[in-house]
This record gives structure tokens, C-alpha cells and sequence, in this order.
């Protein structure tokens, strides 16, 4: 029996580079137009996030944003994620934003606009304006990690936690706190690295035969067409990530022994919080071809 619809919605908080993509095509699948695409939200566009927040009709909810997203609903729903290896989710958005680099800077040359206007007034992602030094130099792993983005700074605890991406230093105990909210609130953390037992855990908790493998929004170059990644830099990126490393560690063993006994998926009770003006809104990666291409086909508008 199918647990997820407009009386209880699936939030689906979308750690980058995990396959989120993949899982938003089958529940396309199945809900097409009463999906909620987030993931061009940000501060930029507040009122979408309220409007779409306020619309009953929608029974999945995707995008970046951290816990907590349940407060601003007023019906109950449910929460699933999917987490990577620390140091190879953040390679992957190193080698994916070489691409997307490429996008800003064009419209920097387009437009003629010095860099921090082409997000103030270029109509660029909010998420990659914390890598501006990287866009503006070589493409460099080593210029990359010197970013001061939060993604590259425990980000998979920030979620989990609620503290969301913000230009601080990530404390200790949001480890602590986003151990408590998965207890507590999530249904079903996969794993990307056991993808096809994610997806068999993700029917067997809400009900979904008709989910399926899917290939989306993969990094374009291969892995053998990369350049080799020195030891030491894949040492800084576990350091630098080091509260993500034990949460992942943590799943990964919460994982398998769900993956053995599947439980019902938790009902998250609606908060019911008014005050949009006072969400922790995150930050938007954009528009998207792949996600619009597939609203589209379901009957649901992408303007």
C-alpha cells in the first residue's frame, strides 16, 4: 500500500551528488505534477518556497534544503535522504562543477558583468557564488577545497541537524543533533554506494512497486578520464569533513540492519508554522534541463 500522498507527503531532503537526481525521476513516475521542485529556491525566491509550502495538493517535496522543512507544513509527512562517502560526494561536485563554472562564466562574458554582479544581476545560482575564487582561477581541486562554501564543511551533518549551510564553522554537536533527528524522524536514510538496496528499502518502507533504477544527472566524465586525485588531497577532504565521516559510518551500519528488518515509515507531525519571513531558506543550484524536461513530461509547469 502506497504511504506517501496528499495526506502525508514525502519530504526528500537532497544531499548533492547522491543520486537524488535518479530517485526525483521515479517519483516522477508516479506523482508527476504534484511534485515540488525546491531546488531553485533560495532567499532570491522566498515566496515560492511559502506558496508551494501552503499547496495540499503536493504529496513530494525535493530539494537542497536542511530538516526541518516538516514546520511549515500542516499536515504530517515523512522524511528520507540519501547519504555518500564524504570524500567522494565532495570529488563529484568538484568534477561536476567544472561544468557549471563554465555556465557562470559565460554569462559573465554575455552580459559583462564583473563576477559578483552576474549573481546579483545575472540570474546565477546563489549556491556557487561561496566558490567564486575557484570560478575566477584554474581548475584546481586544491583552489576548490580552499573555498569557503559550507558544502565542503561537514555538509551532510548540517542538514541532518537543521544548522543548513550558513558560512560558519560547523560545531561538534550538530553531530549529535543530526544523529537525534534521524532516529527521530526519518524513514529511511539510503546509501549511494548500495544504491540498488536503497531503492528495494525505499518500496519495501513506503509501498512503492513501481520504483525503479534510473540514470540521471550523472558527473559527464568517466572515472577513468579523470585526472588520479593525490592521496593527500582525499586525506584533507576526510579532515576537513571529519563529523561526516563518522555520521556516514553511522548510517551505513543503520542502514544494513534496516535493510534486514524494514520498518513503517515515521508520520512526522505538521507544525504549522506561519512565519515564512523567519525560514532558514538555502541556497538554489538553479534551473535545470533534466528536471525540467522531466516536470514537463508529468504535467507539471516549470516556469
Amino acid at each position: 500500500m502506497n504511504q506517501i500522498g496528499r495526506d502525508n507527503p514525502l519530504i526528500f531532503m537532497h544531499v548533492p551528488k547522491t543520486g537524488g537526481m535518479s530517485m526525483f525521476n521515479g517519483f516522477c513516475s508516479e506523482y508527476g505534477s504534484n511534485i515540488a521542485d525546491f531546488y531553485n529556491v533560495s532567499a532570491r525566491l522566498a515566496r515560492s518556497a511559502a506558496h508551494l509550502l501552503l499547496d495540499e495538493r503536493i504529496c513530494v517535496y525535493c530539494g537542497h534544503f536542511p530538516f526541518g522543512l516538516h514546520k511549515w507544513l500542516t499536515r504530517p509527512s515523512s522524511y528520507m535522504a540519501i547519504v555518500r562517502h564524504p570524500v567522494s560526494r565532495i570529488l563529484s561536485l568538484y568534477y561536476y562543477s567544472i561544468t557549471l563554472r563554465q555556465f557562470i562564466l559565460n554569462i559573465k562574458e554575455r552580459r559583462k558583468l564583473a563576477i559578483h554582479e552576474v549573481f546579483a544581476r545575472g540570474n546565477a545560482p546563489d549556491y556557487y557564488e561561496d566558490f567564486i575564487p575557484w570560478i575566477e582561477g584554474k581548475q584546481t581541486l586544491e583552489l576548490f577545497l580552499d573555498c569557503e562554501s559550507a558544502e565542503l564543511d561537514n555538509a551532510m551533518v548540517r542538514r541532518f541537524s537543521g544548522i543548513g549551510l550558513e558560512r560558519v564553522n560547523c560545531p561538534e554537536k550538530a553531530l549529535t543533533k543530526a544523529k537525534k533527528n534521524i532516529a527521530a524522524y526519518f524513514s529511511v536514510v539510503g546509501v549511494q554506494e548500495q544504491y540498488l538496496q536503497t531503492l528495494e528499502l525505499v518500496r519495501a518502507t513506503f509501498g512503492w512497486p513501481w520504483l525503479k533504477e534510473f540514470t540521471i544527472n550523472v558527473t559527464p566524465e568517466k572515472p577513468e578520464q579523470r585526472p588520479a586525485v593525490a592521496g593527500s588531497f582525499k586525506k584533507r577532504i576526510a579532515e576537513q569533513n571529519y563529523l561526516d565521516m563518522e555520521l556516514y559510518e553511522w548510517l551505513v551500519e543503520k542502514f544494513n540492519k534496516q535493510c534486514a528488518k524494514p520498518v513503517p515509515p515515521v508520520i512526522v507531525p505538521g507544525g504549522g508554522r506561519t512565519d515564512f519571513i523567519n525560514m532558514k531558506l538555502w541556497k538554489a543550484v538553479g534551473r535545470s534541463p533534466v528536471r525540467d524536461a522531466l516536470m514537463r513530461s508529468k504535467g507539471q509547469s516549470t516556469s
